[in-house]
């Protein structure tokens, strides 16, 4: 079983959103997409580039903007993340729970 890499519920979705939603990404329309503000995303962006999930790098377009994207291992982690949480609740309502 791989290691998932403990985030927090923020960071997860600005990892979603940059894995699932077409490119490019910037800080800006990250924070606009997840309703935070662009201090809050930078700080989820520093989390997730240190593990390897996300590259930040400059828009050669326009030096003032930063763009996000993921790396194979931030794609894999959020496709195993989201396998063990379809397996879990499979697993509770195969024993009569609801999620």
């Amino acid at each position: 079983m791989i290691r998932i890499p403990d985030l927090s519920l923020r960071q997860l979705a600005i990892l979603a959103l940059v894995v699932v939603q077409p490119p490019p990404h910037t800080v800006r329309g990250l924070a606009r997409r997840a309703g935070l503000s662009k201090p809050v995303v930078c700080r989820a962006l520093d989390v997730l580039c240190r593990r390897g999930l996300l590259l930040r790098r400059p828009d050669s377009d326009d030096r003032r903007s930063v763009l996000v994207s993921a790396t194979p291992l931030g794609h894999e982690h959020l496709l195993v993340l989201t396998d063990q949480v379809q397996a879990l609740l499979v697993a509770a309502s195969s024993d009569g729970r609801t999620a």
